[in-house]
């Protein structure tokens, strides 16, 4: 019986070791990436929006 439980240990297959990447920041990586997030998409976002919103009153505007 013995035989037995060491041919299922040798033919079961081993779960892989998981692998986890992280990368590393400086202050000033992390500073810009903080102040991009918070500041300079959310800005762009709105800048963007409101040129659109702009442009398709005046479009409105023009066909009444």
């Amino acid at each position: 019986i013995t035989w037995m439980d060491q041919d299922l240990s040798l033919s079961s297959i081993q779960p892989k070791k998981e692998e986890v990447n992280t990368a590393s920041l400086t202050e000033v990586q992390k500073r810009v990436v903080w102040i991009l997030g918070m500041f300079i998409f959310p800005g762009l976002i709105a800048f963007v929006s409101s040129v659109a919103l702009i442009q398709k009153r005046k479009r409105e505007g023009e066909e009444s």
